[in-house]
């Protein structure tokens, strides 16, 4: 079958590639949300706030389509047999300026697509369940994840395959062939293309990988990406520095899973194993914003590339 669309989420369709989608570094704006706060470094979880961001493309080779800008809107969801997670972002008033010259990058990388392709350019969104049928390398850093899918009673034709490439390297040693697990992958098109996908185990939703390319911290408007982390942005980090489409800053990422646990944070370009031994690898690809409104067209606010996988490693 084909990925016809579950549910229309936003704009269909894409038009000619435009602006500057795909710098690698940018500031923060006003914070968003039902929250109205301004302030420098705020840090709040989601559950009824309306979350509306956009970002700078990521550097890491994805191309992105699009010529306005536009803006990705959503309500926080739980994940049925997920634990429930948050996500909220944060942010300081336009022109901002402060932070430290920041360390370059680690060169950090992750991407991922579902294959086949879609072609049609319309919104989608896709939950099924899937069995892991088995991992294969991709190129030098990439891997594909073969499952067979059904859709309600209905059998996914072609099996998906789940492509993944990560710097650092990821080989998804736990996915075995036969492990169950729950799927949900979409995509979005506000002029240019956003994507998500969550990977759980099937019955106790445990987190197995989860990936968000997009112009806010959690893209769908259903389901909680990286729950049962809470995930939010800190800006006024690092120095703003000009780029080709305006004054651009670094944030900072942060995971929590709520009550006294601890708080993980990660900078843009950024790669790390948190919590636990073995723990949750953790890719910042880019967590990237404008100071003040970009001066390119078609250009989104902030842009967040960022994935986690449960693999072992410790």
């Amino acid at each position: 079958m084909t990925f016809a669309p579950l549910r229309t989420l936003g704009l269909a369709g894409a038009l000619a590639l435009g602006g500057c989608v795909g710098d690698d570094v940018s500031t923060t704006s006003d914070s968003e949300g039902s929250t109205g706060t301004t302030g420098a470094t705020e840090t709040a979880t989601e559950g009824t706030d309306s979350t509306t961001s956009s970002g700078s493309e990521s550097g890491s080779g994805t191309a992105t389509e699009g010529t306005t800008e536009g803006t990705t809107e959503g309500t926080t969801g739980t994940t049925e047999g997920t634990t429930e997670g948050t996500t909220e972002t944060t942010g300081t008033t336009d022109g901002t300026t402060g932070g430290e010259l920041c360390d370059a990058g680690e060169g950090v990388s992750f991407t991922f697509q579902l294959m086949p392709e879609n072609q049609n350019m319309i919104d989608f969104e896709v939950d099924w369940m899937c069995e892991v049928v088995e991992v294969t390398a991709a190129g030098e850093s990439g891997v594909n994840l073969e499952m067979a899918c059904t859709d309600g009673d209905e059998k996914v034709a072609p099996n998906p395959v789940l492509f993944v490439d990560a710097q650092p390297v990821t080989e998804l040693v736990a996915f075995t062939p036969g492990l169950q697990l729950r799927m949900i992958y979409g995509e979005v098109y506000p002029w240019w293309t956003e994507r998500w996908v969550r990977l759980e185990t099937l019955g106790n939703g445990d987190l197995m990988l989860a990936g968000v390319y997009g112009s806010s911290l959690n893209v769908s408007d259903q389901n909680q990406v990286f729950a049962p982390y809470t995930t939010a942005y800190v800006d006024g980090v690092c120095a703003p520095e000009e780029g080709g489409c305006g004054t651009e800053e670094r944030l900072r990422l942060t995971f929590t899973r709520g009550g006294d646990a601890p708080v993980y944070e990660l900078l843009d370009d950024t790669f790390d194993i948190i919590d636990g031994d073995p723990g949750v690898s953790t890719w910042i690809d880019s967590a990237t914003a404008y100071v003040g409104q970009p001066d390119c067209t078609d250009t989104p606010q902030r842009w967040f590339s960022y994935g986690m996988v449960f693999d072992g490693q410790e």
